[in-house]
């Protein structure tokens, strides 16, 4: 107890004043030395609030567009037809098969009938067509050769 009797005079003086002191603008300029210290360096104000408001709409915008290309995209390869490409003579010749094989007489006969514009004809018979392949000098034979 003779040593609190020893201290208890200088606690007196003391009183209740705090014994700890802050600098002067110590919290104002907290946050830039923090930020100096890790190596972050804060924009202008105006410059976020643009961001802020721009990132969000971007990223819309580029959803939008995501799905218009899908939605455009996906359903022109799924009804597409399974024909070959065209890149050489081979290509045209299985092309010509493909087309040969897969349309028959009536098909042909009915797209003649719908694309002729002369009102005179409007329809082709048998009989038309021996005589135009007798007129010209054709060979039956080589007509089949050809196809």
């Amino acid at each position: 107890m003779e040593e609190l009797d020893d201290i208890r005079p200088g606690f007196e003086e003391q009183g209740k004043k705090n014994p700890f002191a802050i600098p002067e603008g110590y919290f104002e300029s907290f946050s830039d030395r923090l930020h100096e210290r890790m190596g972050i360096h804060e924009e202008p104000a105006g410059k976020m609030a643009g961001r802020k408001i721009l990132r969000p709409a971007l990223a819309y915008i580029a959803g939008f567009c995501l799905l218009v290309i899908i939605g455009l995209v996906i359903p022109q390869l799924i009804h597409a037809p399974n024909t070959p490409q065209l890149n050489s003579e081979t290509n045209m010749a299985n092309l010509l098969q493909y087309s040969l094989e897969n349309v028959d007489e009536q098909t042909i006969i009915e797209a003649l009938l719908k694309y002729d514009k002369d009102p005179a004809s409007p329809e082709i018979t048998r009989e038309e067509v021996v005589n135009y392949i007798q007129e010209q000098n054709i060979d039956p034979n080589s007509i089949n050769e050809e196809f």
